[in-house]
């Protein structure tokens, strides 16, 4: 941007050229020039979403576009060297680059800090706010530190998309990593009324979900009332169980065979212990059960060593894939997309 000659263009001009640029590669310049970032402020550049990250060791706040990404870390970083000054919301702000990848189009930088602070990610996010358009906010908590309550975004009654409590994880029942939280973080999380809302979570206590969250993810059985999961009407559930819990799983199973649940489209227990095939799983549901085919398989990306059943409701006639094997037990749901994507297979 520094080489371009930018300012001597008329104001109208400069907007439309501004508009052609990602967002994620104005913000930089933003930090440096106030002249400029006044400019961005008239324009408003659109950016898809903003997520906000709690880890143990820094705060971050990420911009994404169609295209590029800018990644903002802000914590106790030893390295102290390349640094560059940043005038954030009026306030200076020591910076340093870490990467910029054309090929990946992502853009990282750190705020190296005495302390985890968030009266710098408040700035940072006031900055960025004054001159971006943000279509989705997100929220990512890798750590429940006790100044969660009092983090800037609550007092602004921001409306989160996606709020994910918990480590990223690998699939299969296995390597799952989580974060102790305080029951009455759970519950402010649930009252915010995200529109998905992913608890990675171990709570003590029990669990009691109040309002219509679409997705829920719980790792510690004893948190919910596993029997009746099905009646607080989640469209993605997944739970860890472990193989004592058979009887329950084979009533689950039933309940949403017998109707129970019309939002239901993923349901699924994992364990890290296997046994979860056992003769008594499919009690009273034999009946419902058909051969998967071939479109089935396809379709949900299924692997053929697993045992897969069709299964249908008497009550609607909704469908699903039945998927079993030792460590993991899945009900997928065929909904209309899935049967729209279906159809554009057989066209």
């Amino acid at each position: 941007m520094s080489r371009f000659p930018l300012f001597k263009y008329p104001r109208v001009v400069q907007e439309e050229i501004l508009r052609e640029i990602d967002p994620c590669i104005l913000a930089p310049p933003s930090f440096i020039s106030t002249r400029f970032k006044n400019l961005l402020s008239n324009v408003k550049i659109r950016a898809s979403s903003i997520t906000y990250e709690v880890k143990s060791t820094c705060l971050g706040i990420e911009v994404k576009s169609d295209k590029w990404s800018l990644l903002i870390e802000v914590g106790q970083f030893q390295e102290r060297y390349f640094l560059r000054r940043w005038n954030v919301n009026r306030i200076p702000i020591e910076s340093r680059i870490m990467m910029w990848d054309h090929v990946q189009r992502k853009i990282w930088y750190q705020c190296p800090q005495r302390s985890i602070s968030l009266e710098v990610l408040e700035n940072l996010d006031i900055h960025l706010r004054s001159f971006l358009r943000i279509e989705k906010s997100n929220l990512i908590i890798e750590n429940d530190i006790p100044e969660l309550l009092d983090f800037f975004f609550w007092k602004n009654s921001l409306k989160f998309d996606e709020i994910i409590v918990g480590d990223q994880f690998e699939e299969g029942g296995r390597n799952y990593s989580t974060i102790k939280m305080a029951p009455d973080h759970l519950k402010f999380l649930e009252e915010t009324t995200p529109n998905e809302l992913h608890l990675s979570v171990w709570s003590r206590d029990a669990y009691q979900i109040a309002q219509r969250i679409q997705k829920i993810h719980l790792l510690n059985p004893a948190m919910i009332d596993l029997p009746n999961i099905l009646s607080f009407g989640i469209e993605s559930i997944k739970c860890q169980v472990d193989q004592n819990q058979i009887e329950v799983i084979s009533q689950v199973i039933r309940k949403w065979v017998q109707g129970e649940n019309r939002n239901l489209e993923h349901l699924e227990f994992h364990t890290g212990e296997g046994c979860l095939l056992r003769p008594e799983l499919l009690t009273d549901v034999e009946r419902e059960l058909q051969p998967s085919s071939e479109e089935t398989i396809q379709i949900f990306g299924l692997q053929t060593h697993d045992t897969i059943f069709e299964i249908a409701r008497a009550t609607d006639g909704r469908r699903a894939a039945l998927v079993l094997n030792d460590r993991k037990i899945r009900i997928l749901v065929w909904t209309d997309r899935r049967i729209a994507e279906l159809q554009s297979l057989r066209t």
